[in-house]
């Protein structure tokens, strides 16, 4: 009985591993699309990591150990108490006019799937209150995917998502992915543009 326990431990384990080499080998084939989005991008946007202090009703985005912000909103609380707080990521996103502020971490409660996406918080501030939230989820966790236009000075972001054949086929040999491209018009996100691609070298 020991040595049957041992055995399926070891394959077990074995699947397991299998499994995660198979996520990262997911992961890694839309990286070439990254590198013709960005080739693409003409955007001044830069990015101002803060470090973040959760409380139970607030939030505090710090700066060498000095706080800069209090958030006092629920939306925002409520996200965050989903989200994995050993990755979780800040950041002011801002040009010479506009700014905004970037959350992004890992769903605590995703499975399957999902556990290969990151999620995105978008907030637009009012004084110290929120003014406009804006969430989604992407395969890619690069925060340059979210920026300010130059032109028209709107939140754009673009999201990697699985494709509508690998979400019905789920065929691991030929991944193809959708990317949307979305801009924020009068705090109502609109989709710019969509392509299904294999991100392919």
């Amino acid at each position: 009985m020991v040595n049957n326990y041992n055995g399926y431990f070891v394959i077990l384990l074995v699947f397991m591993f299998n499994l995660n080499l198979y996520n990262q080998e997911q992961i890694k084939t839309f990286y070439p699309c990254l590198d013709s989005i960005f080739s693409n991008l003409k955007t001044k946007t830069s990015y101002k990591h803060f470090n973040i202090n959760i409380k139970k009703t607030e939030i505090e985005l710090t700066e060498k150990g000095i706080c800069k912000l209090t958030l006092k909103d629920k939306k925002l609380i409520e996200w965050l108490q989903k989200m994995n707080n050993n990755n979780l990521k800040v950041y002011k996103v801002l040009n010479e006019r506009k700014e905004f502020y970037l959350f992004s971490s890992q769903n605590n409660q995703a499975t399957g799937l999902a556990i290969n996406f990151t999620s995105f918080l978008i907030l637009k501030l009012n004084s110290t209150k929120a003014k406009n939230i804006f969430t989604f989820e992407s395969l890619s966790s690069d925060k340059k995917l979210i920026f300010l236009d130059d032109i028209s000075e709107r939140i754009n972001y673009i999201k990697i998502t699985f494709g509508e054949n690998f979400f019905w086929k789920r065929d691991w040999d030929n991944i193809d992915f959708k990317i949307e491209s979305n801009i924020i018009k009068d705090n109502v996100v609109s989709i710019e543009k969509v392509i299904n691609t294999t991100c392919s070298q």
